[in-house]
């Protein structure tokens, strides 16, 4: 402890240098620009879930987030269930293999 503060670096040896890494992460503010209208929204909100407006703005937030993450998850899972209904013309697995090594063998500088 230095001057009251908590220090959370840790210091790593390269090339014979020190390099400080900070290993805690720092909080960010964020600025959000609303008018009137939507801000007075949000404050109804928060006072009808009884939290103040950043908690509520946080969670929705948060929220928002893990809802599209898990959206994008599901179109992506949609789209591997819906190429593999299809029944596309195979080669055999060692054939293909065999054909793709002699591409690569082909190509090797004398």
């Amino acid at each position: 402890m230095q001057n009251g503060l908590t220090h959370h670096c840790s210091a790593l040896h390269f090339d014979g240098r020190c390099v400080v890494v900070n290993t805690r992460r720092m909080p960010m503010k964020l600025e959000i620009v609303l008018d009137d209208a939507e801000l007075r929204d949000i404050q109804k909100a928060a006072a009808a879930a009884r939290v103040p407006v950043t908690a509520w703005v946080r969670a929705s937030l948060v929220d928002q987030s893990r809802r599209h993450i898990q959206h994008c998850t599901q179109k992506k899972l949609a789209a591997v269930r819906a190429a593999t209904s299809h029944r596309y013309p195979v080669a055999d697995i060692k054939m293909m293999l065999k054909q793709i090594e002699s591409g690569y063998f082909d190509r090797l500088p004398i």
